[in-house]
């Protein structure tokens, strides 16, 4: 399957891959507004991906989440429709950095793509990820024993989402990335340089993908922000992947049903958890030599 090269002009010619909650859900919808950009309807395709992601479906509302990604060429080439009059066309995947062997089905599938890895300081990365597991009515336990449970799970199949600290250690397969398709074809985002200078981080962007980067983005939204539940109950029946959930994203476009889904979701937005401050302290340590290579391969300091 992985062995075809598509070598049609509605084909990607980026990549979007990066950490869990690195902002490359604000990234693809500021991309959006640029008319030299096209990307699918639907944010995350997951298609170079979707082998790993169908075979962890134990935890809660893994299976549904399996159960939405694309699948097939032809699957593939239905979300990129249209895409052949634009000269920068992106998926948007940011699995493709967790699992390992999506760096070499992307490039034995389109060529040397160009490819954006967002990065986020790997303990900040795990408390927003946490928080939005809680905020989707999905996980339950403290932090603490969420971290504790992490290797279980993993046993367990769990999906990528809940490995808190394993897809946190991400130099190695960025990497995989900068070895196949080579450091002028690869670009890196720093989360949090994203946030403070959003503006100059897509103007750079557009340069990196050969469009106008003088095009003025709107950034007054933010998106995909998380926070605790105010309602368990709620963030369950609305949120969370399950059948009513899932039907609804069948049946409904992704330009309707995403501005609906982020509007309860804000609705039901309370503050950020408490973390110990000796939790901190350990998750830091375990990540001390992480953040180095982080810094040695990027130059940000985490």
């Amino acid at each position: 399957m992985w062995n075809m090269r598509v070598e049609k002009n509605w084909a990607p010619n980026f990549i979007v891959v990066g950490a869990p909650k690195a902002g490359t859900t604000s990234l693809y919808y500021y991309l959006k507004q640029h008319p030299d950009v096209f990307l699918p309807e639907k944010k995350e395709l997951h298609f170079f991906s979707h082998e790993e992601i169908c075979f962890y479906t134990g935890g809660p509302g893994d299976a549904f989440i399996a159960r939405e990604v694309c699948k097939s060429w032809i699957d593939y080439e239905r979300h990129f429709r249209g895409a052949e009059n634009f000269s920068a066309r992106g998926d948007i995947s940011p699995s493709y950095l967790i699992h390992s062997d999506t760096a070499e089905r992307i490039f034995k599938s389109l060529g040397k793509v160009k490819i954006i890895i967002l990065l986020r300081d790997p303990v900040e990365k795990i408390i927003s990820q946490y928080t939005h597991l809680c905020a989707s009515g999905r996980e339950t336990l403290l932090l603490e024993e969420a971290l504790e449970a992490e290797s279980e799970r993993y046993k367990m199949n769990w999906a990528d989402f809940w490995w808190y600290k394993k897809s946190s250690f991400l130099t190695n397969n960025a990497e995989v990335f900068l070895k196949i398709f080579g450091a002028e074809n690869v670009m890196f985002i720093s989360s949090d340089e994203f946030k403070i200078n959003t503006r100059d981080v897509l103007s750079r962007v557009a340069n990196f993908i050969n469009i106008n980067d003088s095009f003025e983005f709107a950034l007054e939204q933010t998106f995909n922000v998380s926070g605790m539940p105010k309602s368990k109950i709620m963030a369950s029946i609305f949120v969370k992947p399950n059948l009513f959930t899932s039907t609804l994203r069948r049946f409904i476009p992704s330009r309707i049903g995403a501005p609906v889904r982020r509007f309860i979701i804000s609705l039901n937005k309370g503050g950020k958890p408490v973390v110990n401050e000796k939790t901190k302290e350990k998750l830091n340590e375990i990540f001390y030599e992480e953040k180095k290579r982080i810094k040695k391969m990027t130059n940000f300091y985490f």
